[in-house]
């Protein structure tokens, strides 16, 4: 089972990469950062992470291809999109994969709660343990 604070950001954007793990680690999280969907499937299977936050619109291996990734191969994650993508980028997000969408610029309060919300739902703990 996934460490209960362990974080996995993943944009293509350093600063945004650099805003968010730093916000996260300022309330105890532990935080992984990485620049694309490739390297974000090579650390998934590395570790185990509790939740990921995940741009839409990346180089290599975008967004929606790590959803779909990470659901074929049963990756024990949370997702929780955080994007500046438009609309109908968005509404091509199969909700059911997702925990929630963050759209760029994000507020902070919101994305602390989420993120705080995911890693302390104890009914995912036992979705975790029972599959």
């Amino acid at each position: 089972m996934p460490e209960q604070n362990r974080v996995l950001v993943v944009d293509d954007d350093e600063a945004i990469r650099k805003l968010i793990a730093a916000i996260l680690r300022r309330r105890s999280f532990h935080v992984d950062t990485v620049a694309n969907g490739e390297e974000a499937l090579r650390k998934l299977a590395e570790q185990p992470y509790r939740i990921m936050l995940l741009d839409l619109m990346m180089p290599k291996v975008d967004g929606y291809t790590v959803i779909d990734r990470v659901r074929e191969q049963k990756i024990d994650v949370e997702i929780v999109v955080v994007t500046a993508a438009g609309a109908s980028q968005v509404n091509a997000i199969d909700r059911s994969r997702v925990r929630a969408v963050i759209s760029k610029p994000f507020d902070v309060t919101q994305l602390v709660e989420i993120v705080s919300s995911v890693c302390s739902d104890p009914s995912i703990r036992q979705q975790q343990s029972t599959s």
